[in-house]
């Protein structure tokens, strides 16, 4: 798999585990929390938007993932066919 697919990939599940998990640290005696959104929404409200959201972002980046890796074996395959021909 190439190298740009790992790192895409890599990307997209950071940014979905930090959307998800709320990870705290202080910060000079204030502790600051950082993603998490669902979870820290100020009222009921918010908090399905969040999820509706959430759900709806881990749907496309799960596709975007499967799209990602599939290209990146076609293109490896086509490459190595090319490589053979000539």
């Amino acid at each position: 798999m190439r190298f740009s697919t790992i790192i895409v990939v890599a990307l997209l599940l950071l940014a979905l585990v930090l959307y998800w998990v709320p990870i705290r640290f202080d910060s000079g005696g204030e502790t600051v929390i950082l993603g998490g959104y669902p979870w820290i929404a100020p009222s009921e409200q918010a908090r399905s938007t969040f999820l509706s959201l959430g759900v709806a972002l881990t749907v496309m980046f799960a596709a975007l993932i499967v799209f990602e890796v599939k290209m990146s074996k076609d293109l490896e395959s086509s490459e190595s066919e090319e490589s053979l021909e000539g």
